[in-house]
């Protein structure tokens, strides 16, 4: 039997049948099929049988294919045939399924077999009854769509956007139930999105986000308080493409959740994003116990340090002290992937942090900034819980970008250490006050921060007015410095030769109110380690204002940082030569307090040359004291350092230059 209805336009024809067998059927130009009761079999059973049931077709226009209750089946016995439903073949068409006793079962379904907006998608509609697929294709060419407001579908394997350019959508609402046998695969060589609400279960062998082009899965509730439930034994986030998986609400069973596909593949493999937009435990997250649940009580992670981690929706990760290393390629704080949702928090609290381990470690971070858009968020980096002290160190190896709209706290008798380790690290801060003294930067005054790494050109951005941003420091005091401990360098007493450790500050927006270009640092106290600099290559001066605090008796003044002071006490003078002399000839393991100011390493005339340029220079120019014509025409006359002209550098020398001084 040969049923089709095309050749009339827009009508509707209703089966009640029972036991009918056809080999296919052609629904088109805009007409519909209502199967009320009944089975309706499209059978086959040679592997040249064309077992086929056609939805829309492009000479002759679209179809609709409504089950309300009976049996449809579309099969090809035969080992080598199929039996093919599909819907959308060059023009748009729709199946819908409900009836609590409407029951489907087909070899092959494909939806979307052509390129069309979106608005004219192909849909396949499952409100209640059972779904039984071996292989499906959500968007086989174009666009294409699966919306389960209840119902079971079971389906062998799903690939969501199969070809080059196209797009598969599957919305799971409701108490739909999706069961897959093998694999959900959301974006073949396509794109996809999956979005899993209501009181759904989705229960499939292995989830894969991204195998070649973009793919999308979000876990939510509608409501908030509905419990969705995933269950994989494999849950792959990006592959030859990048993927995202958006964790809401609801409960994740799996045995491993992977980002990106092994290091030896070829090609490399694109690590993929998860956003979290529920509270969670940032350790349970590194360790895989976020995910252990009924099905598979052990999980796993991996990957997770090289991919995207998003924190948002008013979302909170806890990171207690004594957890595991959190390790990730770049990580998000903000609320621009959910905008208005909320944005999200990163906190660490308890005891059990390390000042020499990294509790926290990441390519990059962005805390209240949208980099992809430019333009700041919501988002908060909080240390302490207001009860017990917390000291956490967190290492960056790239960059690290507060927003104006971000916040950092540090909670009283709390403190807080980055550490920036990359060549050409970059650091943003961009302080703002709302005039009510409500700064989104108090924490920094609890921070340690330390620059290290082979050969880097760091820059920091530090914008937003201060109290003390003027370079004369009138109306400044040293309770506002910005932060509290600056590192700069890396000592490293194994090798002889490591490389300098460069901090510039970055001029792009201005810090200081004198109409001067050039930028300003606050900090308490600097530690200058091995390699540590503020020079810019083939430069005698320091380009930028670096102010810190120096204490002399009971008198703590602030004090801005010269090239040459290597005694850090706010003045280059005989003090600062005498450290070069003493430490004259060193050719690895220097740091800027034994008379390496360039950073190389190493004590030489290159040194000498940088002292004698700025000296001098300090609280009130010639404050060195003695007789500073004298000292000048000495440093001029003896270009290498060599004050008694005995053909070395020793304590002679520094006695010549300190009996100029008195």
């Amino acid at each position: 039997m040969h049923v089709d209805n095309s050749d009339e336009s827009g009508k509707t024809c209703t089966y009640d049948v029972d036991d009918q067998t056809v080999r296919s059927v052609y629904v088109q130009a805009g007409n519909t099929i209502e199967h009320v009761s009944g089975i309706l079999q499209i059978l086959g059973s040679q592997k040249s049988d064309t077992v086929e049931l056609f939805l829309g077709e492009q000479a002759n226009g679209s179809g609709t294919y409504k089950l309300t209750g009976g049996k449809l089946v579309v099969h090809n016995s035969h080992e080598e045939g199929e039996g093919e439903v599909i819907v959308g073949n060059y023009t748009p068409a729709d199946f819908e399924q409900s009836g609590a006793n409407s029951v489907c079962e087909f070899d092959t379904l494909y939806i979307g077999c052509y390129t069309y907006p979106e608005e004219e998608w192909s849909a396949y509609k499952l409100t209640s009854g059972k779904l039984t697929v071996l292989h499906e294709e959500i968007g086989r060419v174009g666009g294409a769509e699966v919306i389960q407001t209840g119902g079971v579908h079971h389906a062998g394997q799903i690939w969501m956007g199969y070809w080059p350019s196209s797009e598969g959508w599957y919305t799971l609402s409701g108490d739909g139930d999706l069961w897959v046998e093998s694999g959900l695969e959301i974006a073949g060589d396509g794109w996809g999105r999956f979005t899993q609400e209501g009181t759904s279960t989705v229960d499939v062998g292995f989830l894969s986000l991204a195998c070649h082009y973009g793919g999308e899965y979000r876990l939510a509730s509608s409501t908030g308080t509905e419990v969705v439930e995933l269950t994989a034994a494999c849950i792959t986030i990006g592959d030859v493409d990048t993927g995202t998986f958006e964790w809401f609400s609801g409960r994740i069973d799996t045995s491993l959740m992977a980002f990106g596909a092994p290091t030896s593949s070829e090609p490399p493999r694109s690590p993929g994003t998860l956003v979290m937009g529920c509270d969670f435990d940032a350790g349970d997250l590194a360790s895989g116990a976020i995910f252990e649940n009924d099905v598979y009580p052990d999980a796993e992670v991996t990957g997770l340090d090289e991919a995207t981690l998003e924190i948002t929706n008013g979302a909170t990760a806890t990171h207690e002290g004594g957890a595991p290393l959190v390790e990730v390629g770049r990580l998000n704080i903000g609320d621009s992937h959910d905008p208005g949702g909320g944005a999200g928090t990163y906190s660490f609290v308890g005891t059990g942090f390390s000042a020499t381990e990294a509790a926290l470690q990441a390519d990059i971070i962005f805390v209240g900034y949208d980099f992809a858009y430019e333009e700041a968020t919501g988002g908060t980096l909080n240390v302490g819980d207001g009860e017990v002290a917390s000291t956490p160190l967190i290492v960056v190896t790239v960059s690290l970008h507060f927003g104006t709209q971000s916040t950092f706290t540090v909670e009283e008798g709390c403190t807080c250490g980055i550490s920036l380790t990359y060549p050409g690290a970059i650091l943003v801060f961009l302080v703002h006050d709302d005039g009510s003294g409500n700064e989104n930067m108090a924490g920094l005054s609890s921070l340690t921060l330390a620059f290290r790494g082979e050969h880097p050109w760091n820059v920091m951005e530090v914008a937003g007015a201060r109290a003390g941003n003027d370079p004369e420091l009138s109306g400044f005091s040293t309770d506002n410095f910005l932060i509290d401990k600056l590192v700069v360098g890396e000592n490293r007493p194994e090798e002889p030769f490591y490389g300098p450790v460069r901090l510039d500050l970055l001029d792009g927006v201005d810090n200081r109110d004198d109409g001067d270009d050039d930028e300003a640092l606050y900090v308490n106290s600097i530690v200058m380690e091995g390699g540590g600099t503020f020079l810019r290559p083939d430069k005698t001066e320091i380009a930028d204002y670096i102010y810190f605090k120096h204490k002399e008796g009971q008198v703590e003044t602030a004090e801005r940082l010269y090239a040459g002071d290597a005694n850090l006490d706010g003045q280059v003078d005989g003090g600062d030569y005498s450290l070069w002399a003493d430490h004259y000839g060193m050719t690895g393991g220097a740091t800027w307090n034994e008379a390496d100011f360039n950073g190389d390493r190493c004590v030489n005339g290159a040194d000498y040359t940088i002292w004698s340029d700025n000296y001098g220079s300090g609280r009130g120019e010639g404050k060195a004291g003695g007789d500073p014509d004298k000292v000048t025409e000495l440093i001029a006359r003896s270009k290498d350092g060599d004050f008694d002209g005995d053909g070395d550098i020793d304590g002679d020398d520094v006695k010549v230059l300190l009996s100029l001084e008195k």
